[in-house]
């Protein structure tokens, strides 16, 4: 392939939006619990401590291992997460996302334009993520610190880049709880061995979270800040029609999100499908099997 030909490749492939990029594969790869809410950080449960928020990896009793599966196109999506409380400190959190696509058309370009060459080159990207969260003192303020490598690897051309994100939490009561995201602290860029950079948004997530007074209705509210002019505000409901039954609902610019969560002792099962505002197309479904020792 000429290095026209990556370039075109390089097109192709970014001008989907799911695929090349570390904020989308962190969107792509949580739980189908968070998925449903439309990813609101504040969300305490599922994944979304590991990845996202790990302020909410404070108070944990217990251990916790999800396996997320999320179908999109031809494209498989896999997470894989372990919550683990350390006594006197907060918890732990191990978490791993991956996607594989083997079908990408390669092309080249030259003066008489660009073409299909009839092979396919192989892409993926990873996210591994290490998260600690705990309680400052006796005060109901949590703080928690991720390091994540992201890598990816298109045709033989690798990028990595080392993230670190921090999260901060206060729980007004028992009902009412805020907290603020930090991603990419140090604004690290995304190399790849080609010598190219590619900038990762520096993203400040504002949350709030309202448990109603007979605990049935969750409310999720959050603000993502990148800049002045690229704000987005998601939302979510979750509604317990039983003790071992949840509906969730979420919402966000770019789509609509439904959920089913059934909790059984120990067991976890949760459904999402996500509701695209512009293209049915390109709808989505993910399937989380948790386990809580």
């Amino acid at each position: 392939m000429t290095k026209n030909g990556v370039s075109l490749l390089f097109l192709m492939i970014f001008a989907v939006p799911v695929l090349g990029n570390y904020i989308e594969l962190k969107r792509l790869g949580m739980d189908a619990g968070s998925d449903a809410l439309a990813g609101v950080s504040v969300y305490a449960k599922g994944s979304n401590p590991i990845f996202e928020n790990p302020a909410l990896l404070s108070n944990r009793l217990e251990s916790q291992w999800l396996l997320t599966h999320r179908a999109f196109l031809d494209r498989a999506i896999m997470s894989a997460s372990l919550l683990i409380p350390i006594k006197g400190i907060g918890s732990l959190g191990i978490g791993y996302m991956g996607s594989d696509l083997l079908g990408i058309p390669e092309a080249v370009y030259d003066a008489g334009g660009g073409r299909l060459t009839g092979n396919n080159v192989k892409y993926s990207e990873k996210l591994f993520s290490l998260s600690l969260g705990g309680q400052i003192g006796v005060a109901p303020i949590f703080v928690g610190i991720s390091g994540q490598f992201y890598d990816q690897n298109l045709a033989g051309v690798t990028a990595f880049s080392p993230v670190i994100n921090g999260a901060f939490l206060y729980q007004y009561d028992s009902h009412l709880q805020y907290s603020i995201v930090r991603q990419n602290i140090f604004n690290a860029p995304i190399k790849w061995s080609s010598g190219t950079h590619e900038p990762i948004p520096n993203l400040t997530k504002i949350g709030l979270s309202y448990r109603s007074l007979i605990q049935v209705i969750d409310l999720y509210g959050e603000l993502v800040v990148q800049d002045a002019y690229q704000n987005q505000l998601n939302y979510g409901l979750s509604w317990a029609l039983h003790p071992q039954l949840s509906f969730q609902y979420g919402g966000a610019p770019f789509g609509q999100y439904l959920g089913l969560k059934v909790e059984l002792s120990k067991v976890q099962i949760a459904f999402s499908y996500s509701i695209p505002n512009d293209n049915l197309f390109f709808s989505q479904s993910a399937f989380t099997l948790g386990l809580h020792f």
